[in-house]
């Protein structure tokens, strides 16, 4: 009966919607596969631009530009064209600003650098060229003995692999990072380190321990005036308390 409903049909006809639908379902599979790769925070195209997009997820990316610059009267920081780029949201045009640079410095410099361009990868969902930078520059700044550089490379690495839901990578990155930003007394870093640390230990289900490191690093973000560190522990607070079912508290926590 198969071989007679055909016999009516043109064969052309017929290869033309076999092959229709098998390019259908590959274009549906690879567009899945990517998406997969790019944390739903990341996947409207208006988060893609924005300035703040990393605060729409519950991690926090470490920025970092290096220690003093040794500049004469007519250099400009290596930094400067870059930072201008990304506050324009000019993601593509700070990554080609700062890697002109990379020619110029060496030392400490070069790998803040390469942590700037993962942040601008990182931000546009470039989730394995960010990776990359800041792979580079945590080897960087561990060759450089620079602890804060070492810090937030791999507290950027951290955030990637929690993205891919790695979390006891996750986890040994960032807890790595606070331990060096408490061995050189950053402490803007630490609770920014603090913050990712409970986000990583609320996924794994740990609600204790992610309760203490948010409270944690709410206390020092109070302490040093970082309203944007405190506004992200109160609503990662709320997230735990409705975890608990306390939905009260929650509330609260989610109005401060």
């Amino acid at each position: 009966m198969g071989v007679a409903f055909l016999q009516g049909y043109d064969p052309v006809a017929l290869l033309l919607i076999a092959a229709g639908i098998i390019a259908a379902v590959v274009f549906v599979v690879i567009t899945y596969n990517r998406r997969k790769k790019t944390p739903r925070w990341l996947q409207s195209r208006t988060a893609r631009r924005r300035l703040d997009v990393v605060q729409l997820s519950p991690d926090r990316i470490a920025e970092y530009i290096g220690g003093p610059l040794d500049l004469t009267a007519k250099a400009h920081s290596p930094f400067e064209p870059g930072l201008q780029a990304m506050a324009g949201y000019k993601w593509n045009e700070a990554i080609a600003a700062f890697e002109q640079e990379q020619a110029q410095v060496t030392g400490q410099h070069l790998g803040a650098l390469h942590n700037q361009i993962g942040v601008c990868h990182y931000i546009q969902g470039h989730l394995n060229e960010g990776l990359s930078e800041f792979v580079e520059a945590g080897r960087l700044a561990e060759q450089n003995a620079d602890p804060r550089g070492r810090a937030a490379a791999v507290n950027n690495i951290g955030l990637i692999r929690h993205d891919y839901g790695e979390l006891d990578t996750a986890l040994a990155n960032i807890k790595e990072a606070l331990v060096l930003a408490r061995e050189s007394a950053n402490r803007p870093a630490e609770a920014l380190f603090l913050g990712n640390l409970g986000n990583v230990q609320r996924d794994k289900n740990q609600l204790d321990e992610a309760f203490k490191s948010q409270e944690d690093a709410l206390a020092i973000a109070r302490e040093i005036g970082d309203d944007q560190g405190v506004a992200c522990c109160l609503g990662s607070l709320g997230n735990i308390l409705r975890d608990r079912g306390d939905l009260t508290r929650a509330f609260e926590r989610h109005a401060e």
